[in-house]
Order: structure tokens, then sequence, then C-alpha cells
């Protein structure tokens, strides 16, 4: 009865921010007073971002792995430089700590900024996409797939979250602004050296407008992948070599995937993995069935990134027994918050006009949003994955 009553309670605390969060953000998009568009954006944004601040420190596993160690490391430093010289973490998530501990000295603070630093550049994306499709799409599947993982990998997210702007960037030719998001989102996670990687892959898939062709391309970048792998050491060290990676990390990757390690518990997999990577392939079947009547950008783009991401997290989790792959496939993942709201806005054909069968658009909103839902439901509320589940505010 007690554990029904948690669960009751982690979906209504859920419920409540992403409720309200896509209220105001629905707000947002129909709004033509400036005024009123920037008010209900700031709503947005924040009423998540306080959410995760508020969240006690065992919400999300690594807050005790690395954030409050790194804050409270941090205030006992009273030089910036110094602290980053002392410090092996990621340059960007370091300062925010050391300035967050010094200005405010409260680590819900420190995780709020975090948070905000995810949820932003997703909110543009929404903005920028505004013309394709509602605002409130784009931010449902952000939360109900990415929102709370963010919980736990908060670097990584914040990474992910800047690669995806990048991404819309590269579609507009805003190449200084690309160079910029792209520094962010190093200056959080090192490996979004990948999610580069993934964004010269956009350039190639964008120059593509058939679906069989594109897949064709993908499987072909797929052969390379794993043909490379047999030189994962080597590339690790060259990576490392520019900087990219510290030596504690080199050493790391480069022994990541050696048969010893296979019982590292990073690498034991539980039915939630199970069950994630099965929701990894629903929520791209009805990508690959769906019949788009327009030849848009960021659909076809978005479908070659997203899919070669998954055959590379199938990869490690097939060969590898390992859930480890989504260090990788991450950055591709976040191209679902782009593409997949295209099945849940209307049709336009190439010349602008209405083409919709609003018999089908409805079903295509029920099944993706079916399976968004299950995923967050099932995987954060009743799997207890990522240690966001019981949710507890800090006062609690």
């Amino acid at each position: 009865m007690d554990r029904i009553l948690v669960i009751i309670y982690t979906f209504l605390m859920y419920s409540f921010v992403i409720g309200f969060t896509l209220l105001f953000t629905y707000k947002a998009n129909n709004s033509k007073n400036k005024l009123y568009f920037k008010v209900y954006s700031i709503l947005a944004v924040l009423i998540p971002t306080i959410f995760a601040g508020m969240r006690a420190l065992n919400v999300g596993t690594d807050i005790m792995v690395y954030a409050y160690q790194t804050f409270e490391k941090s205030s006992a430093y009273t030089s910036l430089n110094s602290f980053l010289n002392v410090n092996s973490i990621e340059g960007g998530y370091a300062a925010l700590a050391f300035i967050c501990s010094h200005l405010c000295g409260n680590v819900h603070v420190f995780l709020a900024f975090t948070a905000m630093l995810q949820i932003i550049p997703i909110y543009i994306c929404a903005v920028k996409l505004r013309n394709e499709y509602n605002m409130i799409w784009p931010m449902m599947i952000y939360l109900m797939i990415f929102y709370i993982v963010g919980f736990n990998v908060m670097r990584q997210s914040i990474a992910a979250s800047w690669m995806l702007l990048a991404f819309l960037l590269l579609e507009e030719k805003r190449y200084v602004k690309i160079i910029f998001t792209c520094i962010v989102a190093l200056l959080f996670h090192s490996t979004a050296i990948l999610g580069i990687l993934f964004l010269l892959l956009a350039l190639v898939f964008d120059k593509i407008r058939n679906k069989k062709i594109l897949m064709s391309i993908c499987i072909f970048f797929f052969i390379i992948f794993v043909y490379l792998m047999q030189y994962w050491d080597v590339i690790i060290v060259f990576i490392g070599k520019y900087g990219f990676l510290g030596q504690d990390k080199i050493v790391g990757y480069s022994n990541i995937f050696r048969e010893a390690n296979l019982s590292n518990y990073m690498y034991s997999l539980e039915i939630a993995q199970y069950i994630e990577s099965i929701f990894k392939v629903l929520l791209i079947i009805p990508v690959i069935f769906y019949k788009n009547n327009y030849k848009n950008k960021y659909f076809n783009t978005s479908i070659g990134i997203y899919l070669m991401g998954i055959l590379v997290y199938l990869f490690f989790f097939i060969y590898y027994h390992t859930s480890y792959g989504y260090r990788i496939s991450i950055y591709a993942e976040y191209y679902l918050i782009v593409l997949l709201p295209f099945l849940m806005a209307k049709n336009k054909a190439a010349n602008g006009k209405r083409i919709i069968l609003l018999r089908r658009m409805p079903i295509r909103v029920l099944v993706t949003f079916t399976i968004a839902f299950m995923n967050w439901f099932i995987l954060f509320v009743v799997l207890q994955t990522h240690g966001t589940y019981p949710f507890k505010l800090f006062f609690q």
C-alpha cells in the first residue's frame, strides 16, 4: 500500500510540473503579444528549473557521485583558476559550481542552474520550430523522455541540449553561433565531441530527400562505425591527444569494453535496461512508417541521426551486453525532440498547402503520446531508473 501511495505521489509531482510547463508553453505559442510571449516563456522555463532545484539530494544518482562533491569542494577555494587546476571535471561545470557556491552557498541553487542550462536550449529550439508545429510538442517530448534523465545525467544532458540547438543553427547557417554552442557543450561534457560528429553527419543527411537512400546511408555509416570499433583504443588516445579527454578518462574509456570490465556495475543489465531499449526502438517505428508528404529538412535529417544513434546503442547493447552505448547515442536521441512532433502536426505539401488527413492525425498523436508517456511512467516512476524515484523535495 505504501509503495502504491509513493508511486501516486511521484506521478502527481512530475505530472504537475509537466502539465504547467506545457500550459505556459501553449500560451506562449498562441500569444501574439511580445510581452505576453516573454512572460509565458519565462514561466515555462522557470517551473521545471525550480522543481529540479528543489529536489532532495538523493533524487538523481549522480548528485552524490559528483555534483555535491564538486559544489562542496569549490567552496574551499578562493580562486576559480586554482579550483579548475585541481579538478578533473569539465571546466564549465566546475566554474558553475564555483560561482554558485561563492554567490549563494546553496547546492539547490546550483542544481537549479544546472537544470536551466538543459532546458533553455530546448525551449529555444521549440521557438525556432514554431513555424513547423506548436511549441508544446517538442517540449512535451523533452519533458517525458529527457527531463528526468537530466536529474541524474546532468552534465551530458546540458551538452546534448546545446548540441541539438547547434543542429537547428546549422540548418539556419549561423556558423558563429554553432561554434559557440559546441564550445558550451564541450565545457560541460567532453563526449560532446561525439555530438559534433553527429552534427557533421547532419550535413550529409541534409542533402537527402529520399527515405530509402537515407536509411541505406545510415547502414553504410554504421558498418564503418563497427569496423572502427576494432581501433577503439587508438581513437580514444587520438581524441585525448587534442585535449578533449583528461588522462583519467583516456584510461577509463580505452578499457571500457575489455572483457575484464564486463562485471562492472555499468555493464550489468537489468530489466529496466531491456525495457528502455524496447522503447528506443518503439519511438522510431511510427516515424519509419510515416509517409510524410513534404520534403522537410528537419524531418529527414533527424530520422537519419536518430537511426544512427539507435544502431550504435543496440550494437553496444547486443554485442557488449551493456547499456553504456547511451553515452554516445544520447546526442542522437535528442533529435527526437525535433522529429516526433512532426507526427503530431498537420502536414504541409512542398508548396505550403495543407493536405492533412484529419482521420489519421489523431491516431499519430495518440500513438506517439502513448509511447512517450509509457516510456516516462514505466522507466521513471515504476522501474525507478536514474535514481529519481521516489521523488522528494529537499525539505522532506
